[in-house]
């Protein structure tokens, strides 16, 4: 389960801020990893929810309140499948989620952007899901954009035990980031291809 995240409060001064974006399957992940590689400094917000969602967190107490326990997997920790299924064909579910979750996500990524900027750190990608709604986003000096083919990204999916039904609808519930950001976008076209992928992010990187 990908969570879109809205950051609304970012004051940065001196450190470039680049979101690294784009649809289910597109290889955000994969250039994320590919950017730590060469240095750069990444927070992978849906990995700042998984820790936020432990068993034990207010956030973990929160979401069992609302979801009850038939979302846990036999470990007692949450099975983020299920909650994802309960949520992605309901949006008052998907609505309760995301209220109890986003603003604490929110400030823990606020919190570490402004630790990467008193060490002195110059640029801090956040790899996050389809933007829907993000004002913070109007603050990042650019949003990078992964794009795949419709075959591979279902490929991709199937790989991850999602049927190629799922697949295709949830591909079809993304809307475009670049109909919504119209600046500061650059697309970056993934084939599969990891070694071309790298050299298009290399370049990227030395630009920046």
């Amino acid at each position: 389960m990908r969570l879109k995240i809205a950051y609304s409060s970012v004051r940065l001064k001196f450190m470039k801020l680049i979101i690294l974006t784009g649809g289910i399957g597109s290889g955000k992940s994969t250039a994320g990893a590919i950017l730590k590689e060469m240095g750069a400094e990444v927070i992978d917000s849906d990995q700042v929810a998984r820790m936020l969602m432990e068993p034990g967190t207010p956030c973990f107490s929160d979401i069992l309140k609302v979801f009850g326990n038939n979302i846990l997997k036999v470990d007692g920790t949450l099975d983020r499948s299920k909650l994802a299924n309960i949520v992605f064909n309901n949006t008052e579910a998907l609505m309760k989620l995301n209220r109890i979750v986003h603003p604490r996500v929110e400030k823990a990524i606020e919190e570490r952007l402004q630790n990467y900027e008193k060490m002195g750190v110059k640029a801090v990608f956040i790899e996050m899901a389809i933007l829907l709604k993000a004002p913070f986003v109007i603050k990042a000096d650019r949003v990078w954009v992964l794009k795949a083919p419709k075959d591979a990204v279902i490929e991709r999916l199937k790989g991850r035990g999602i049927s190629e039904k799922d697949a295709i609808s949830r591909m079809a519930n993304q809307p475009l980031v670049e109909e919504q950001i119209k600046d500061n976008l650059t697309i970056i076209f993934n084939t599969g291809d990891k070694s071309g992928l790298k050299a298009k992010i290399q370049k990227l990187w030395e630009e920046l």
